[in-house]
């Protein structure tokens, strides 16, 4: 023991007759640690992303990659997926989504507008998404079932609702937007809970994309239908049945793309 506390003591003076030494040495080791605390928690945070989606592991985002590349593409034409619904429906399901390409001007009628506050409120955070969404992704919902298979329909988040009407309680209300598409109204049919940083989707409202299978409701966007196979711009998510392998699944679906879309040959696809 008394060995043990000599050793303390001669270390002590070391340390305390080196001071720039032991100085250099300490902020080393503290700046050591904060880096590795936070490359930790970065790691955490990125392991995390998506998990809490109850279908998480049968979930995968499609690419597209040039044969002579190893870059994907996640901006996909939107009419891929109808074409893998049909032709592998039992393996999978194909669910899209556009990401921001409904944002505008939402108009709240003056009537159900909250006293004092704007009719009028810039949302740069729409997008366009399938009838299956909320029954594929488990985005919690505060009121309504998720249901967006009827044209000109919407999802909007908790804090939109408040926002706009100042309550949750807005089933069947009626929101005006404004965007590249022109005016329109749309029915609320869900609320949902605000989506957290932990997702990689992310969006305050989500409209029906059913609503630019009419080509009046494209207002000269024909680049935006959805069962179109030039202009790619939707993200196309699979749901794979259980015992599905990835890797068949897509080389399957690139061989079938080849025969159904012009100048695919040169591309694969990618899960």
């Amino acid at each position: 023991m008394d060995m043990i506390l000599m050793n303390i003591k001669i270390g002590w003076r070391n340390l305390f007759r080196n001071k720039v030494f032991t100085l250099i040495n300490a902020a080393g080791l503290g700046l050591g640690i904060a880096v590795f605390l936070l490359i930790m928690e970065y790691v955490a945070f990125q392991w995390s992303a998506n998990r809490f989606q109850k279908n998480f592991s049968q979930l995968y985002r499609v690419s597209v990659f040039d044969t002579k590349s190893t870059h994907g593409d996640y901006f996909l034409p939107p009419g891929m997926a109808p074409i893998i619904n049909n032709n592998f429906a039992s393996a999978v399901q194909a669910i899209r989504i556009a990401d921001g390409i409904g944002s505008g001007l939402v108009t709240v009628p003056v009537k159900a507008n909250l006293p004092g506050t704007e009719a009028a409120f810039r949302e740069n955070n729409i997008s366009f998404a399938d009838e299956q969404f909320f029954k594929t992704f488990s985005f919690p919902l505060i009121a309504g079932d998720g249901t967006l298979d009827q044209p000109q329909t919407m999802a909007i988040s908790q804090s939109r609702a408040e926002k706009y009407f100042g309550s949750s309680d807005v089933i069947g209300k009626v929101l005006s937007i404004s965007n590249q598409f022109g005016t329109s109204s749309y029915t609320i049919t869900t609320v949902f809970k605000d989506i957290t940083d932990a997702s990689d989707i992310k969006a305050d409202i989500f409209l029906s994309l059913k609503t630019l299978e009419n080509k009046a409701m494209l207002n000269g966007n024909d680049w935006a239908d959805p069962n179109g196979t030039g202009s790619g711009f939707a993200n196309i998510y699979l749901l794979l049945n259980n015992g599905v392998n990835p890797l068949q699944l897509s080389a399957n679906i690139t061989s079938l793309l080849k025969t159904r879309i012009p100048g695919f040959k040169d591309q694969r696809i990618g899960l």
